[in-house]
């Protein structure tokens, strides 16, 4: 995986060393999903089940105070990206996440 400072998050913000790990933990994810499954949810749910993952990750959201704290987050986050290495294209994209795994 090609190295990224996971200390400065943007300009003007910097990453506490839990967010810092979760943040390297999901873009191992993401390339486990994208690059290694070729996004093929089956596929990924196999590895990860093959690997030991039994528990349900899902996370339900039915509190209010805990969809308002997701509001606000994503207000101050638009500008958010992972950039990632696009073969295809042979050049650095940006993955903008429409969630904000920490």
């Amino acid at each position: 995986m090609q190295q990224f400072d996971f200390v400065w998050f943007s300009e003007n913000k910097n990453l506490y060393d839990y967010q810092q790990q979760a943040l390297k933990k999901t873009l191992k994810a993401f390339h486990k999903y994208y690059i290694d499954c070729k996004a093929d949810k089956e596929s990924f749910f196999k590895f990860y089940t093959y690997n030991g993952l039994t528990e349900t990750l899902d996370c339900k959201l039915n509190n209010n105070k805990k969809l308002k704290i997701f509001e606000e987050f994503d207000k101050d986050y638009k500008e958010v990206y992972i950039p990632y290495y696009q073969p295809k294209t042979n050049r650095i994209e940006k993955f903008k996440p429409d969630f904000i795994s920490w």
